[in-house]
């Protein structure tokens, strides 16, 4: 009997079965299978990060509508003369969970409402396949994998070793080391009781054990990003506040304090710059749509590249076709952007510019000193209307539609670890753009400065100092004294800091290597690791620990794509060399 095992059921890992069955059940395997799933909380299908339990003020940045449009549904499967019911898409499925909805806005649903999509999806397959014994669940966390001769040695916490011969680590975050600034933190306020410090945000129930502890405090959050409006949220909204909509063609909003929250919440980060809005609704988001003639562009820019790696020496076979697809999005004639009497040709000069130099300015992009509540009014501004659209937003809403496509070209693209570095790092600055919340998250951050709780003069990396009445901002705009302090810097899929004991152990013992120094793990195609000798082992890793390898780890609708689909090949092609699985995807 061969044993497969799949550590980790959020939604890859579900999909991960999903298709491993469909798989098993098509091609003649010509061995008995095993599957083991193990997961060491019930959120069986959802992950953490879609904990069906967590607070309603915790929101998704993808809308309805692309999650409609883009997560499909399972198809019956037969296995072993078995057929499992087949499982609705999303939207099909959220037909039937909410009333029709007004579509001049788009709507974010709940992490909490995709939670319960992915539940409902894995025990439509779980349950069927756990009572022919083909599936057995444990509930468990791994602490090491090892390798046995050819199979590997599975070490599980409260049950037995398990011997495996395909393993699958589908572990989505992990945790990394703290920085030097947090230990500091930490060693500081074990000294004194009345100064708090939360070093995780998630899972952000963890921050409201005590809810009143918060009342009348000023409290400071050390990030500036998505998940710092998740706490301001769950510090406001989260604690009997209000927001109501005092113009619901703008959605702007009014908050009334409940008495229960903090006097001041004070953000800070290393660059003060906050997330932008996406737009409003689908007929704002066209403005920034490119053409099909476009994207064969930028595709057939990429295959190029990676077809020939040795001739790419930097990211500029990246950043042409993108800042001339930038180019010609802005310089449409739909009256959207900023009045300029540019050509297309400088317009696109201005755009390579700013995508080698985050530092750039021009009057046609907003600019980065500015009070960054102004900054946040003026994207609100571009999101709402879809006119006076600056340069720098445009160019972040065409790369949101764009980097799918992005993303499936130069996956295990062979483009040297430098280059990629480089592309990701990118990427990543522009996520400030394309991975933005919601209009109503900001919306209620500049109500919550509206009624003097939020205070961002302290939030471009301020001089802090620490002694027993808490931490001291400074800077030459303001200054405060908060004493409770919550981390909303999320851990980086940086492979040489994660701290958890499976990671550690895999790079002791040589089965996995970094990528680059900055990202992630170095795996094939099939998402096998590649080790410290260069030897291709039936040990995967896909997700956000393959970061470099995969770009496209982030968002809910990359758990169920093309990474998982390949792994499932390679597993049938090492079950029966004889096989063809080219249509599994």
């Amino acid at each position: 009997m061969k044993n497969i095992i799949i550590v980790g059921v959020g939604p890859r890992g579900l999909y991960a079965l999903e298709k491993l069955v469909e798989a098993i059940g098509s091609f003649e395997i010509n061995q008995e299978i095993h599957i083991s799933l193990i997961e060491p909380t019930d959120q069986l299908g959802s992950g953490h990060v879609y904990d069906t339990d967590q607070p309603e003020t915790n929101w998704i940045n993808i809308t309805d509508r692309a999650l409609e449009a883009d997560l499909q549904g399972r198809p019956v499967i037969t296995i072993n003369g078995l057929n499992i019911e087949g499982f609705p898409s999303y939207r099909q499925w959220n037909r039937t969970k909410t009333s029709e909805k007004i579509r001049q806005m788009d709507v974010f649903p709940q992490r909490a409402h995709m939670g319960r999509y992915l539940r409902e999806r894995f025990e439509s397959i779980a349950g069927t396949l756990s009572s022919t014994g083909l599936l057995t669940i444990f509930k468990d966390r791994v602490t090491a994998v090892k390798r046995d001769s050819d199979r590997f040695k599975v070490v599980l916490v409260k049950h037995k070793a398990m011997m495996a011969d395909e393993v699958l680590l589908s572990i989505g975050h992990q945790s990394t080391a703290n920085s030097e600034q947090i230990k500091r933190w930490r060693k500081h306020v074990i000294k004194y009781n009345n100064l708090h410090l939360f070093e995780k945000t998630y899972p952000i129930e963890n921050l409201m054990r005590i809810p009143e502890l918060y009342s009348g405090k000023t409290v400071a959050l050390r990030g500036f990003g998505l998940a710092m409006i998740d706490v301001v949220r769950m510090l406001s909204e989260g604690l009997g506040g209000q927001f109501t909509l005092t113009d619901v063609q703008a959605r702007t909003m009014h908050y009334e304090p409940s008495g229960k929250e903090p006097s001041a919440i004070i953000p800070f980060s290393l660059d003060g710059l906050s997330v932008v809005p996406k737009p409003l609704n689908e007929s704002i988001d066209q403005l920034f749509q490119p053409t099909s003639e476009h994207e064969d562009k930028l595709r057939g820019a990429i295959k190029k590249a990676v077809s020939n790696p040795k001739d790419i020496i930097d990211t500029r076979f990246l950043l042409g076709p993108m800042a001339e697809i930038c180019a010609a999005v802005y310089c449409r004639p739909n009256g959207s952007a900023i009045s300029h009497d540019l050509s297309k040709a400088e317009v696109f000069t201005l755009i390579r510019r700013w995508l080698l130099d985050e530092d750039f300015s021009h009057d046609l992009i907003v600019p980065k000193d500015q009070l960054p509540e102004t900054s946040m009014q003026d994207f609100v501004n571009m999101a709402v209307t879809g006119k006076q659209v600056s340069l720098d937003y445009s160019i972040g809403q065409v790369w949101r539609l764009l980097q799918p496509l992005m993303y499936e070209e130069l996956a295990h693209s062979n483009l040297s670890s430098e280059i990629l570095a480089q592309i990701v790092h990118l990427d990543e600055r522009i996520k400030r753009y394309s991975y933005g919340p919601p209009m109503d998250s900001i919306q209620q951050l500049l109500a919550l400065i509206a009624a003097d709780i939020l205070k961002i003069r302290l939030v471009d990396d301020p001089d802090i100092a620490l002694d027993e009445e808490g931490w001291h901002f400074e800077s030459d705009k303001s200054s405060d004294t908060a004493t409770i302090l919550i981390n909303t810097v999320l851990d980086s899929p940086k492979l040489i800091e994660v701290d958890t004991m499976l990671v550690k152990e895999l790079l002791k013992d040589g089965m996995m290597q970094p990528l680059h120094p900055s990202l992630g793990v170095l795996t094939d195609r099939e998402g096998c690791v590649i080790t410290v000798t260069d030897e291709k082992i039936p040990l995967a890793l896909i997700g956000r620990l393959a970061k470099g390898t995969l770009l496209g780890v982030d968002a809910i609708l990359e758990c169920f794509g093309s990474p998982i689909e390949q792994w499932v090949e390679g597993v049938v092609k090492r079950l029966n060399p004889n096989v063809s699985v080219s249509h599994l995807r």
